[in-house]
């Protein structure tokens, strides 16, 4: 008969005892959002109210087991995690003595982007008879996990060799799994590299939630172009030597670079900025939603003869398409060195 897991008989293991050698050591303590990526995992799980939380850990791990003692979790020491995640699987199977424990949610320390809908998306599948691991297949791609086993595949840990735990198995046995499809990917942080990536584009998504929030609880449309019959309070000489902003910022400039500036008004920044590039080849793009301020940045451009400096009227973020023609050396958001 189908089924679904309930959530009170679940044990969450969360491997964290790989030394991250290509992050370059101290991965799972990384910090994204603020806070370790081993914490965002956690927190996931957490909100899923399983039976329990156990993370595997390697013998040099204080800092970890400490941060997931702190949240309640129990903690086991692989004693040999370069033998592979597979071992570390093992161990933490081995951890879930009890019998009032129907499955186990086998995570990775280093996805920080598992979420909770996910895990309970594992949990409501109605698994078919003769099936007991339960994996999410995400359209943007990507492995397996976190892997829902039920009791009944445990003894199969004993046949894992290797880093790659379950994964292996999954593919050789699609009879013996049930997939569950769902939006998105659920990526590793393995070098710095992914952790930026992940970091910008969670900034992405910060900024386009933002953007649907204000137009959600926006009481009154926005009307024509509101800076138009202000916009010669923000012209700005780009010659000028008397703003401690500016002169930080022209402190960074280096030859050849792209600037972006985002909300680039009459050019307060950007006209200053393009100036000090325009021997060296570099360039400025200055956004802005206001046609009437862009204009009055055209016009002192033209006063001062910059000519590396393209206007562009839209407002960030741009549309995701439109997202290659802003690519930069270095963006600013200008209001925010007022």
């Amino acid at each position: 008969m189908p089924g679904v897991t309930d959530p009170a008989r679940t044990a969450a293991i969360v491997l964290a005892a790989g030394a991250g050698s290509r992050f370059g050591g101290g991965k799972l303590m990384a910090q994204l959002d603020g806070r370790p990526l081993l914490n965002h995992v956690l927190g996931a799980i957490d909100d899923c109210d399983l039976a329990r939380t156990i993370v595997v850990v390697g013998p040099d791990s204080a800092d970890l087991a400490a941060l997931a003692a702190g949240r309640g979790a129990q903690v086991i020491v692989n004693p040999q995690p370069e033998r592979g995640l597979s071992s570390s699987v093992r161990v933490g199977l081995a951890a879930v003595e009890t019998k009032d424990v129907d499955a186990a949610l086998i995570a990775l320390g280093d996805q920080p982007r598992t979420s909770p809908a996910t895990i309970r998306a594992l949990l409501r599948a109605e698994v078919p008879a003769g099936r007991s691991v339960v994996v999410p297949r995400y359209r943007g791609g990507g492995g397996p996990n976190p892997a829902l086993l039920l009791r009944a595949s445990w003894p199969l840990a004993a046949q894992l060799t290797g880093d790659r735990g379950f994964g292996p198995w999954i593919e050789a046995n699609p009879e013996l799994v049930m997939a569950v499809d769902l939006p998105g990917d659920n990526p590793d942080v393995d070098t710095p590299a992914d952790l930026a990536r992940m970091t910008e584009a969670a900034w992405s998504e910060r900024v386009q939630a933002n953007r649907a929030q204000v137009e959600r609880i926006r009481e009154v449309p926005d009307g024509g172009d509101f800076y138009a019959p202000v916009r010669s309070l923000f012209r700005a000489d780009p010659t000028r030597t008397d703003e401690p902003a500016l002169d930080v910022l022209l402190s960074l400039v280096r030859d050849g670079e792209r600037w972006l500036d985002i909300g680039a008004g009459a050019g307060r920044y950007a006209l200053p900025i393009g100036r000090a590039l325009a021997l060296s080849g570099g360039s400025v793009v200055a956004l802005d939603g206001s046609a009437a301020m862009l204009a009055a940045l055209r016009e002192i451009a033209s006063e001062y003869r910059i000519v590396n400096v393209r206007t562009v009227q839209e407002r960030w973020p741009p549309a995701a398409e439109d997202v290659a023609a802003f690519v930069s050396d270095v963006a600013i958001i200008a209001h925010v060195s007022y």
